[in-house]
């Protein structure tokens, strides 16, 4: 992406915040889910992402698998995100929009909060009319993502 190129200023700024971050360093070790006692899981509450509205619009649905670092404080750690695979662009954007307000609870192993990497899926679907208008006196769904 040679955005720099276009948005010099935007480039510098990206740039001083990634020296900004934390990096993971050589020994933050990060365990898989099958090396931990407690995989990290979603907290109750926590935010998803935002349909799209252009999507949404047009009646488009999708999904992302998405991969990364849950930390032992239970935040995702921005730097380590990675599209698995998408079914468009856009739901891929809605997703890493709200990872920075996404909060787990961090895994443990022999007792202790480490690092996971953390994959999940984030679905885009549209309810069914059946959905929305269900029994009489049922309340209206809302888009379905996780």
């Amino acid at each position: 992406m040679r955005v720099w190129h276009v948005f010099p200023l935007i480039a510098v700024l990206a740039t001083a915040a990634r020296a900004q971050a934390p990096a993971l360093a050589a020994s933050d070790k990060v365990y898989a889910e099958a090396q931990v006692d407690r995989p990290a899981m979603k907290k109750p509450g926590t935010l998803f992402p935002q349909y799209p509205e252009a999507l949404k619009a047009a009646g488009i649905q999708g999904e992302v698998l998405a991969q990364f670092v849950v930390d032992v404080d239970g935040t995702p750690i921005l730097d380590t995100f990675k599209v698995i695979k998408t079914t468009n662009v856009e739901f891929a954007n809605a997703v890493k929009a709200a990872l920075p307000e996404m909060r787990f609870a961090p895994a443990e192993r022999k007792g202790q909060k480490v690092r996971q990497l953390y994959q999940t899926p984030f679905v885009f679907a549209m309810p069914s009319k059946a959905a929305l208008h269900g029994p009489k006196g049922a309340q209206s769904a809302a888009p379905r993502h996780q």
